[in-house]
């Protein structure tokens, strides 16, 4: 997945169940791991609609990043997205998100 610097980031998480209560949407540096963003979205109808404002993306540098999505059950079970059964022997690395140069970025001299 791919968003220019300072782009609204918009996601929709479909329910796979009713007891679905809500999910994360978490996003981390690829080199250290570090979290950057972190938000809780309600699931309604079925759906989640995971909304990343302009600002947030806006300080975001132009890397690529991890993320994954948990989802809380409304018995208080916890899955996370993409599952690792699709892991391999060698790998399991998660998706990645692509922030991209804009031309409207701070220009630095």
């Amino acid at each position: 997945m791919k968003i220019r610097r300072g782009e609204t980031l918009r996601l929709s998480v479909d329910a796979d169940s009713e007891d679905e209560a809500s999910v994360d949407f978490i996003v981390a540096r690829k080199n250290n791991y570090e979290v950057i963003y972190n938000e809780n979205f309600p699931f309604t109808v079925m759906k989640a609609e995971i909304v990343v404002p302009s600002g947030t993306t806006d300080a975001w540098y132009d890397d690529e990043y991890y993320y994954q999505w948990t989802v809380h059950h409304v018995d208080g079970s916890i899955d996370k997205y993409p599952s690792a059964d699709w892991c391999g022997d060698d790998e399991c690395e998660l998706p990645i998100l692509e922030v991209c140069f804009s031309l409207d970025d701070p220009i630095i001299s």
